[in-house]
């Protein structure tokens, strides 16, 4: 144990398994990642076991807030479809997600947004978003993670040859 920098005795050990909260001035003396954390016990001969464990990192959590929208526009053109969102607050959106009737799809999506309907920007294109459904998968993902962006409008373009049954939509900001 000589060969390590920095050594903390744990006390209070009463149990097999016991929960350890690291104090914050070990984590100047760690590796970023913790990959060189040991856990030694001392038997009453003198000799040192290597003990297991599980090393849980406390994150913060992410929250979803909602943003207030109306769908107000369902276009069909040669190449695709489009649907337009009124957002009603002046908030960041960095999600939207998007709920079909159809289950087995693989399509491109373009999203874009506008203060006025009259000068559109891309926000993002050739984003994929599909579905399948079969007897060995159920899978979907249909949620668009873009850059913060702060319009008051948002179209997103469906390039696809069958019309998507858009049934929900959900436009909001993770935090």
């Amino acid at each position: 144990m000589q060969d390590y920098r920095y050594q903390r005795e744990l006390t209070g050990v009463s149990a097999q398994w016991h929960r350890v909260i690291l104090p914050d001035e070990i984590f100047g003396k760690v590796a970023p990642d913790l990959r060189d954390i040991r856990i030694f016990g001392i038997t009453t001969s003198g000799d040192t076991v290597e003990s297991p464990y599980l090393l849980q990192v406390m994150r913060e959590k992410e929250s979803h807030k909602e943003v207030p929208f109306q769908l107000f526009n369902r276009v069909e053109t040669k190449s695709g479809f489009f649907y337009t969102f009124e957002v009603k607050e002046n908030t960041p959106v960095n999600q939207i997600k998007l709920k079909f009737t159809q289950q087995n799809f693989d399509w491109l999506v373009a999203l874009e947004g506008s203060q006025d309907q009259r000068d559109w920007f891309t926000i993002i294109k050739d984003y994929r978003i599909l579905s399948i459904k079969n007897e060995l998968t159920d899978f979907q993902f249909t949620t668009l993670n873009i850059p913060d962006s702060k319009y008051r409008y948002y179209r997103v373009f469906i390039e696809a040859k069958i019309k998507p049954d858009l049934i929900h939509a959900d436009i909001g900001q993770n935090v």
